[in-house]
């Protein structure tokens, strides 16, 4: 399961590198560079202030986003168990609704936390990944993760308690 996790989580870090680069760091740079056309000799140096800040592997931007996408998919997740466990057992979700999202949030950061964050395990296993072949039928993999956590939270919502809340 942990091997799977960070897979995925690669996965959304390539993503969110991929189009860093190509939506910030490129838009942003031809800007500067036509404002001020004197400075393309500081290229190298802008791009290496952005590898160092959005796409550092260590505490870099894009990393801290790719970790908010799997906490979020991750709590739907859970928030979807939680409410099947209140439907089962009969509870009502409108008294406690702070306490039901405390929960979900909760779990999900530890379980976020116990896979990819401890220890730094995720470093070990980009390593590994960075040696595989990519294409783009990979993607699929995220595609599919969080599409179908959020389509079944979203029929679950609504064949347990309704959209009325």
């Amino acid at each position: 399961m942990e091997r799977i996790w960070n897979y995925l989580f690669y996965l959304q870090f390539r993503i969110l590198e991929k189009y860093s680069l190509k939506f910030v760091h490129n838009p942003l740079q031809n800007v500067f560079f036509y404002f001020f056309p004197k400075k393309i000799k500081r290229k190298k140096k802008m791009d290496n202030a952005y590898y160092s800040v959005i796409n550092n592997r260590k505490n870099g931007l894009n990393l801290g986003f790719a970790f908010r996408f799997m906490n979020l998919t991750t709590s739907i997740a859970y928030g979807i168990i939680l409410l099947y466990i209140n439907v089962i057992i009969g509870h009502e979700v409108k008294e406690d609704m702070l306490y039901f999202l405390i929960g979900a949030l909760l779990l999900s950061y530890a379980t976020n936390y116990w896979f990819l964050k401890r220890n730094d395990t995720y470093l070990k296993y980009f390593k590994e990944f960075e040696t595989e072949n990519f294409s783009r039928w990979n993607y699929m993999y995220l595609f599919l993760f969080h599409a179908g956590i959020l389509s079944f939270g979203i029929v679950s919502i609504y064949l347990t308690v309704g959209f009325n809340l």
